[in-house]
């Protein structure tokens, strides 16, 4: 299940931020905006590099893995509307597919993890690659580790996930995953693997 809502929330405020007591609602393109102008403490240090200038060579658009804007799924399992199902890698994603893997049930805004191991594919063109992603239901941290090609992401790792590819989900937020340092910048295929359950992915944006 998504994080749960009051009785008169609407479905399009999903909430993303725990408060002291309780959610406070925002949508994901509110987290998007607020998460640009104030970094989380932990990746300041860092803030020029998470907030440098956008690409000129970006080839692939923000994407939503909740099926109400989805698009390009490329799993063979037609996606089923909030209900569990088990989902297979694309055998050979094309440029700005997608896919699931292990067992998940997809909603209409977020995609969230019903046991391990489970697993998001992307072929993309771009220098940066964000996700958003929360945490399980009751707030435990998920670990993931991604990979690029088939191998960790080493100096192309981004803020938030080390050069061998691991890194924890805390809290709701975008996370930016990849950051590419060599030129020039050509089709990738990036592979992030959930170790915990619960992990709720939201949207895929790039730089």
């Amino acid at each position: 299940m998504l994080l749960s809502q009051p009785p008169n929330a609407s479905v399009r405020h999903w909430p993303l931020h725990r408060a002291e007591r309780g959610y406070r609602y925002r949508h994901p393109r509110q987290l998007r905006s607020e998460h640009k102008r104030e970094p989380a403490p932990s990746a300041q240090s860092e803030c020029s590099r998470a907030e440098a200038a956008p690409s000129n060579d970006q080839r692939t658009p923000e994407t939503y893995v909740g099926y109400r804007q989805a698009e390009n799924f490329a799993s063979p399992e037609k996606v089923a509307r909030d209900s569990r199902r088990t989902y297979t890698s694309p055998e050979s994603p094309s440029l700005n597919q997608w896919g699931l893997v292990g067992s998940w049930n997809v909603g209409p805004e977020a995609a969230v993890l019903q046991a391990v191991v489970g697993k998001v594919v992307f072929r993309f063109h771009a220098r940066d690659l964000n996700l958003i992603l929360a945490p399980a239901k009751d707030g435990k941290p998920v670990r993931f580790k991604l990979t690029l090609d088939g191998a960790a992401p080493g100096d192309n790792s981004g803020v938030d996930t080390g050069a061998d590819g691991n890194g924890e989900i805390r809290e709701p937020r975008m996370y930016q995953l990849i950051r590419q340092k060599g030129f020039p910048i050509i089709d990738h295929t990036f592979e992030i693997e959930f170790l915990d359950p619960g992990a709720q992915v939201l949207d895929f944006t790039f730089g």
